[in-house]
């Protein structure tokens, strides 16, 4: 499925009510990050340690806890929203502006953030 196939999905996107998510991490001295559904952005692993992206008085902020994508994704697993585009990634797919690229190397343009995110060919794009 090529970029533009997935920006005609990204287009039709219905943009929920806000929720609060509650990323509980192993430390104690920080323990919980609370945010809003729509102020969450992503989440990037790196080791055992993931840096979550997500908006503060519409400013682009991040935060490093001490905790596995796989812990931050079960703990979101509810929210549809949030999806696993890579090994190293979950995003808000209300949040993804565009893609590019084509079948063998997708991207995602997220809204605030200036890297492109990586999408693993092997990517469910009917999760968009």
């Amino acid at each position: 499925m090529q970029a533009g196939v997935v920006n005609t999905k990204i287009a039709k996107l219905n943009k929920p009510q806000d929720a609060l998510l509650s990323i509980v991490s192993e430390t104690k001295s920080d323990p919980v990050l609370n945010i809003g559904l729509n102020e969450f952005i992503m989440a990037q692993a790196n080791s055992n340690y993931t840096s979550i992206w997500y908006l503060n008085e519409k400013k682009v902020q991040s935060k490093l806890l001490r905790l596995k994508l796989k812990s931050v994704a079960e703990q979101l697993h509810e929210h549809k929203t949030v999806i696993r585009c890579h090994k190293s990634y979950l995003v808000n797919k209300n949040k993804i502006v565009s893609s590019n690229g084509n079948a063998r190397s997708l991207n995602f343009i997220i809204d605030g953030i200036e890297q492109c995110i990586p999408v693993s060919r092997s990517f469910d794009k009917n999760l968009i």
